[in-house]
C-alpha cells in the first residue's frame, strides 16, 4: 500500500494534491493535501479534506470502511517537529486515527467518504516550540477494514439448451 509522503519545504500551503493511500483491482482511495506546507515554530495550520473513493472496477462498491492514521513529523535527530492529527472544528478535539465510511459507488464513479465521527473534516499540523526545524516527510497509512462489492450486471446471452418439441401422443 502506498505511503502518503511528501517533502515539506519552506513555503506556506501549496496547491491541493491528491495522494493515493490505497489502490487495488481498480479501486483507489485518495486524500487531497497541500503539496507543500510551511509551519512557523509554535504555530498551526488547518486543511479541510476528506478521502475520495474512485471505482474503476467492473463491480459496484456497496460500501467501504477504512481508517487513516496520521503520524508526527520528526527531524533527522528523531525530534518531533510537528504533530499531525484529525481536527473537529466544533469541539477542537483531535485524533491520530480516523475511521471513514463510503456508501454505494457504481463502476466508473467517485464518492467523497465521510468520517465515522462527525465533525472531523480537517487535518491540523502543529509545530513544536523547542524541537528544532527541518524539512521532512509526512507519513500516513490507510487500513482497509471492509469493502463490499455488488453483483455484475448480466450481459445479453443467447438462449442455449436443447430444442424441445411437444406433439400429440402416438
Amino acid at each position: 500500500m502506498p505511503e502518503l509522503a511528501k517533502k515539506a519545504p519552506n513555503l506556506s500551503q501549496g496547491a491541493a494534491t491528491p495522494f493515493t493511500l490505497f489502490e487495488q483491482n481498480g479501486i483507489s482511495i485518495t486524500l487531497a493535501l497541500p503539496s507543500i506546507l510551511k509551519l512557523n515554530l509554535g504555530r498551526d495550520e488547518e486543511y479541510i479534506t476528506a478521502p475520495i473513493l474512485k471505482n474503476d472496477s467492473p463491480y459496484t462498491v456497496i460500501s467501504a470502511a477504512f481508517r487513516i492514521s496520521l503520524s508526527s513529523v520528526s527531524n533527522a535527530a528523531k525530534d518531533v517537529i510537528a504533530t499531525v492529527q484529525w481536527l473537529d472544528s466544533d469541539s477542537l478535539e483531535t485524533k491520530d486515527v480516523m475511521s471513514f465510511t463510503c456508501g454505494s459507488v457504481p463502476a466508473g464513479k467517485v464518492l467523497q467518504c465521510e468520517p465515522a465521527t462527525k465533525g472531523y473534516k480537517k487535518v491540523q499540523w502543529k509545530s513544536t516550540m523547542n524541537s528544532g526545524t527541518g524539512q521532512e516527510l509526512l507519513n500516513n497509512s490507510l487500513t482497509l477494514d471492509s469493502i463490499v462489492l455488488g453483483p455484475i450486471a448480466s450481459e445479453a446471452v443467447p438462449a442455449t439448451g436443447p430444442n424441445i418439441n411437444v406433439g400429440p401422443n402416438n
